[in-house]
């Protein structure tokens, strides 16, 4: 129809050949007034991975040793826990502290156009930019499952 009727008819081509971008896992953003709690989220978010990373390293290694009796693999695997749960719950105030990070349009609490506008503009985090669609998804859902393990 547009074809036919458009008075630029002549420059539209018969065939529109459109490529989509999934991007729903860049959702990285927050209003102006809120981007230094996105910015912490997501340094204690990195230091929560070399925090793991380090304790699976330790936790291998200690596993590779030859004489490894059940009393000391209960503490060590104690130890490892704890250090672990700790790290975690040093990490969940500030993943919180960012107003309805994993909220998207429809959910209580997302942040809107409104919102942005009153707050000073919209903040995009330079990781969706940076990292891969792949690794965003993982982290949206790693953040979530932190989120759900530290309950309501």
């Amino acid at each position: 129809e547009l074809r036919r009727r458009a008075s630029f008819r002549d420059k539209i081509p018969i065939t529109l050949d459109v490529q989509l971008v999934p991007t729903a896992s860049a959702i990285f953003a927050t209003t102006a007034e809120n981007q230094s709690l996105l910015e912490n989220m997501f340094t204690s978010l990195e230091e929560y991975k070399v925090v793991l990373s380090s304790l699976r390293h330790q936790r291998a290694k200690f596993f590779k040793a030859k004489s490894v009796d059940a009393s000391n693999k209960k503490d060590f695997i104690a130890s490892n826990d704890r250090q672990q749960a700790e790290a975690t719950e040093r990490l969940m105030p500030d993943i919180l502290g960012v107003p309805a990070l994993l909220n998207g349009p429809g959910k209580p609490d997302f942040v809107s156009q409104y919102d942005v506008f009153k707050q000073g503009g919209l903040f995009v985090a330079r990781q969706n930019v940076e990292m891969s669609l792949q690794e965003l998804e993982r982290t949206r859902k790693e953040l979530d499952g932190l989120i759900k393990k530290a309950g309501p």
